[in-house]
C-alpha cells in the first residue's frame, strides 16, 4: 500500500511498524492509517512536481532573483528561532508580522519596489503593493524546498513564520502558506489561509484581499505585466461580503488542490478580535 520508494524510509517503517503493533485498532482501521500515509505521500510528490514547474518557469527571472539573494545572503534572519522548541498549535499563532526579523525579511523581499502598499483603501494593494506582492511571492515560491511533515504525528506540523525563515524557507503547504502570508501583513496587506480537498488529499494555501471586482481585474493586469504573461490564470475566491481574494499557492493566481470542502482556517482582519 506504500510506494517502494518510501517503504524502506525509517520513518515510514517506524509508522507501518507502530500501527501493526496497535492492538487497538482493527485491520480496516490500520489499512485506513495506511491508507492516509500513502495519500501525504502522493501530495508531497504532486507538491514537489508542481514547485519544480514553477522554478523552471521563473528562469525569466534568474536575474531579479539573484539580486535578491545578494541582498538577503549577509543576513542570518530571524535565526535565534532556531534554538526555539515551541511548536504553534494553529496558523493564528504561526503567522508572525509583527516579529521584528519576519518584517525586516519581508521588507527586504520588496524594497526595490519602494512605495505605499495601497492607494486609496488601507490594506488593498495599489500598483506599487502589487509589483511588491509578485516580487515577495516570486522569490518565496522559486526558493521553496518542499519538506514533508513527521510521519509520527497524526495532525499537521505548524511551524511558526520566524522559524521557516530561520531553516532557509523549508517545509510544506501549511508552512508556505503561514510565511506568505507573514509576509503579505508584514508589508501593509491583508491575507487569510484556506484548506482544501482534491483527488490527492488536504492543502492549504494563503490569500491576499484584492476588493472589489473592478480592483480585482485592474490587479489581475498588473501581475499579467509584471510577469510578461498576458495569458497567465487569475483565480480567485469571493467572500461573503463580495471582496475578491487572490491565490498566492505555489503558483501566484492558480489554486493547485482545493476542489471541495474549502474553509478558511486563518484571517487576519479576525486575528485581534
Amino acid at each position: 500500500m506504500v510506494d517502494s520508494k518510501y517503504r524502506e524510509m525509517p520513518t515510514v517503517k517506524k509508522f507501518v511498524k507502530q500501527v501493526n503493533a496497535d492492538s487497538t485498532l482493527t485491520k480496516d482501521d490500520k489499512e485506513e492509517k495506511i491508507k492516509e500515509l500513502q495519500g501525504k505521500i502522493e501530495k508531497m510528490e504532486e507538491d514537489r512536481r508542481i514547485l519544480d514547474e514553477l522554478k523552471k518557469k521563473n528562469e525569466a527571472y534568474k536575474v531579479q532573483l539573484e539580486n535578491q539573494k545578494d541582498n538577503l545572503k549577509d543576513f542570518g534572519w530571524c535565526a535565534a528561532s532556531k534554538s526555539t522548541a515551541m511548536i504553534t498549535k494553529n496558523y493564528a499563532e504561526g503567522v508572525r508580522p509583527e516579529q521584528p526579523c519576519v518584517r525586516d525579511f519581508a521588507v527586504s523581499l520588496v524594497k526595490d519596489e519602494a512605495g505605499s502598499f495601497f492607494e486609496t483603501k488601507r490594506g488593498l494593494p495599489g500598483e506599487k503593493g502589487m509589483r511588491q506582492l509578485c516580487a515577495m511571492h516570486l522569490h518565496l515560491s522559486s526558493n521553496w524546498k518542499y519538506i514533508s511533515d513527521p510521519t509520527t504525528i497524526s495532525l499537521d506540523y505548524n511551524s511558526p513564520a520566524d522559524r521557516t525563515i530561520a531553516l532557509g524557507l523549508a517545509g510544506d503547504c501549511d508552512d508556505f502558506a503561514v510565511l506568505v502570508a507573514s509576509c503579505v501583513e508584514a508589508i501593509g496587506g491583508i491575507s487569510r489561509i484556506v484548506v482544501g480537498e482534491c483527488s490527492r488529499g488536504g492543502h492549504a494555501w494563503a490569500e491576499v484581499l484584492i476588493g472589489n471586482e473592478a480592483e480585482f481585474k485592474k490587479v489581475a493586469e498588473y501581475i499579467k505585466a509584471f510577469h510578461k504573461n498576458p495569458n497567465m490564470p487569475m483565480s480567485y475566491i469571493k467572500d461573503e461580503q463580495n471582496r475578491y481574494w487572490l491565490s498566492l499557492d505555489w503558483h501566484m493566481g492558480e489554486y493547485s488542490c482545493g476542489e471541495r470542502n474549502l474553509q478558511v482556517w486563518y484571517h487576519s482582519e479576525k486575528k485581534n478580535k
